[in-house]
């Protein structure tokens, strides 16, 4: 994220950088629902090895798998053809953005 070596020259000089790091409140919300899968998935695993679980033994699994791999892969490939054909995420109005040459670039 932090690699875009292009800065906004019509934000203070103290917010470059930080513009650079584009935090928005979509990347707060999807790092909290990701910190929140791994602590349900570490709490799962702790509690299937506690219980010393074998996921094989349960009838149900070959369904899942059946289910995931026929029907939820494929749907998820067309899905995504489909967003990226829509544009959705497409920014509209750019930003005057200049390439960083130098550290006079920056400081000016």
């Amino acid at each position: 994220m932090a690699s875009n070596y292009n800065l906004d020259k019509s934000l203070d000089i103290n917010y470059r950088s930080l513009d650079n790091l584009n935090f928005s409140d979509q990347f707060y919300f999807m790092s909290s629902i990701i910190i929140y899968g791994i602590f349900c998935l570490t709490l799962g695993l702790s509690i299937v090895i506690r219980n010393e679980y074998v996921f094989f033994s349960d009838p149900a699994i070959y369904p899942m798998v059946f289910l995931l791999s026929v029907v939820i892969i494929p749907a998820n490939i067309v899905i995504r053809f489909i967003w990226n054909k829509l544009e959705y995420w497409k920014i509209k109005i750019e930003k005057e953005k200049t390439p960083l040459i130098s550290t006079e670039d920056v400081l000016s």
